[in-house]
């Protein structure tokens, strides 16, 4: 339970930080708008219980994201939304 909080933590955190970046005229290298070269995807899967189908459905979305990816060129800037 004390990660879940953690976790939860951390959500607030960043969801602090992008509000900010919204707001108020930052300047730094971070906030940059460039050309996107790589993606990288974070999993998170399940190891309590009955996780077998949630890990088999969130598997299956990580490959249909991976293979959309791959048939694409990647965006030459992305805008902040």
């Amino acid at each position: 339970m004390a990660q879940t909080l953690g976790w939860c933590s951390c959500l607030q955190v960043l969801y602090g930080v992008n509000q900010r970046l919204r707001t108020e005229d930052v300047d730094s290298p971070l906030c940059n708008i460039r050309p996107v070269k790589t993606v990288m995807l974070v999993v998170l899967s399940g190891d309590r219980g009955l996780c077998g189908g949630y890990n088999n459905f969130i598997l299956k979305k990580v490959r249909g994201e991976r293979d959309l990816r791959r048939s694409r060129p990647l965006c030459s800037s992305r805008a902040r939304s």
